[in-house]
């Protein structure tokens, strides 16, 4: 069986996929540990 199906792909001629995936996971954690440490500071 054939997974790579199951994954989602695109084509960025300018910049690459891997630079795409790396920007969303940066942006992912820095909003996602500053809400944390936000909600641990007004707690």
């Amino acid at each position: 069986m054939d997974m790579i199906g199951l994954y989602p792909t695109w084509f960025e001629p300018g910049l690459g996929s891997g630079w795409i995936v790396g920007i969303i996971a940066t942006a992912h954690m820095l909003f996602s540990h500053t809400s944390v440490g936000a909600a641990i500071f007004f707690a």
